[in-house]
């Protein structure tokens, strides 16, 4: 086992810094690379990652859903020192890999100089190959406060062991929550051109008050997925998905048509079916375009009725689907852009909700140095449950410039936009005030360092 001594000096370095400067939001980690891959020679490596980072945000927020004062307004301006620290671990052998990672945010007020956590991610996930072209997949997350908002922006989902987003830019919420995912696949190829993947998901999370549980509440999922892979020609492949999903949402408001409220425990049961299709086309040596899309229909159907009276919940009937587009060009840039319409269980919502959402992302380098990533995000949702139900949005940009000082060193400047408004939307989200604005800057350091290999 040999031990870089290059995260000594880093590490010495962080602690110097941080009470001065500290650390940018995290970064995205690596796509998870398949069994027989690159580096399969080598047994376990472990790298870590710290960024510095200077912030600034000027946010405009409302505090309340009603009247004038519903207004946003008035500014204030917050001015922070960050530290994000990431570690990635990965075991190899012939048949079996298991993968690791984590993340950990935290900022310190200039103005107060009050040092406190942001938000904390890990995931440990194995994959192994076994007997008779089979592969399973076991993948565990755990999330401490994450931004849950940020995960309506449609992208890419995370490998086994990826440690799923936070997001900390984007936290705006004064509650404090633990969420966990464990998940298991079973891939089996029938055929050389045809395969079937099983999957089974269950969530849970839990949501409490910063300085006393009094408020706790807690959100449970657990679903089961089929999903069927035919190669039609070299470069298309048709898909067919059934999935099924129950949840559970605490302290649900109702109102009947005489005004009485009440809260009541809601179970919905969630079946859907889709059919697609997915398309590689090298255009040239160096473009080359990536398509697939999937469309079909969900049927939400709550389990019991929580509150007796004029309000019937019945079954509700929605269209759901995702689609993307990506273009490979010049050889080191690359264009995407993606739109997902689904049925999302959210931490903080007292219901199912219908979401509706796009992103597009340009990206790619200037120079061997220099490189430079912009994307713009929407996502707007209502009640599943309730047709013509009053919805809420949000909307996010950033554009972000990257500049190589050495092997494994960077710095970035970065500006964020971000945008949420519940002012229409009829069940307040715990701990949020109905609307905020954010506009910040970023300006970090980061640092990368092969820890260990052996």
């Amino acid at each position: 086992m040999t031990i870089n001594p290059r995260i000594l000096l880093v590490l010495a370095t962080a602690m110097l810094v941080v009470p001065a400067a500290a650390p940018s939001f995290a970064q995205a980690t690596a796509a998870p690379q398949p069994l027989g891959s690159a580096n399969a020679g080598v047994g376990q490596t472990l790298d870590v990652s710290l960024s510095l980072t200077a912030a600034s945000d000027i946010d405009v927020s409302a505090q309340t859903s009603t009247g004038a004062s519903s207004l946003l307004g008035p500014e204030s301006i917050v001015r922070s020192n960050q530290f994000v620290g990431d570690g990635t671990y990965r075991w190899r052998a012939r048949d079996v890999e298991i993968r690791a990672s984590g993340n950990s945010a935290w900022l310190q007020d200039q103005q107060s100089r009050v040092f406190r956590g942001l938000s904390h991610t890990g995931a440990v996930g194995l994959v192994a190959r076994l007997p008779r072209r089979t592969t399973l997949l076991l993948n565990q997350t755990g999330t401490y406060s994450p931004s849950y908002l940020y995960n309506l922006f449609p992208r890419a989902a995370a490998g086994p062991g990826e440690a799923p987003p936070a997001a900390p830019d984007y936290g705006a919420n004064t509650l404090a929550s633990y969420s966990s995912v464990t998940q298991a696949t079973l891939t089996q190829n029938l055929t050389r051109r045809s395969n079937l993947t099983l999957s089974a998901t269950g969530e849970r999370a839990v949501t409490v008050g910063r300085i006393t549980t009094a408020d706790r509440t807690e959100l449970e999922s657990l679903g089961m997925s089929g999903r069927f892979e035919r190669s039609m020609t070299r470069n298309t492949m048709a898909i067919g998905r059934y999935s099924f999903r129950a949840g559970i949402f605490p302290d649900t408001s109702l109102a009947g048509a005489d005004g009485i409220t009440a809260l009541h425990q809601l179970r919905t049961a969630e079946h859907a079916l889709e059919v697609g299709m997915g398309h590689t086309r090298q255009l040239s040596s160096t473009r080359r375009m990536v398509f697939d899309g999937i469309v079909g229909g969900v049927v939400v159907t709550p389990l019991e009725q929580p509150l007796r009276g004029p309000i019937r919940l019945t079954a509700s009937y929605r269209l759901v689907g995702q689609a993307g587009v990506s273009y490979v060009f010049n050889r080191t840039w690359q264009a995407g852009v993606m739109y997902r319409r689904a049925v999302a269980y959210i931490p903080g919502f007292t219901e199912p909700v219908l979401t509706d959402g796009f992103s597009a992302r340009l990206g790619g380098s200037f120079s061997r140095r220099v490189e430079a990533l912009a994307g713009v995000g929407y996502a707007g949702g209502a009640s599943a449950l309730l047709p013509g139900a009053q919805a809420f949005d949000t909307y996010t940009s950033d554009a972000r410039v990257t500049v190589t000082l050495g092997r494994a060193v960077t710095t970035y400047i970065q500006y964020l936009y971000y945008l949420y408004d519940f002012r229409r939307y009829a069940s307040p989200v715990g701990g949020m005030p109905p609307a905020l604005e954010r506009n910040g800057l970023r300006v970090g350091l980061t640092v990368l360092v092969p820890t260990l290999e052996w």
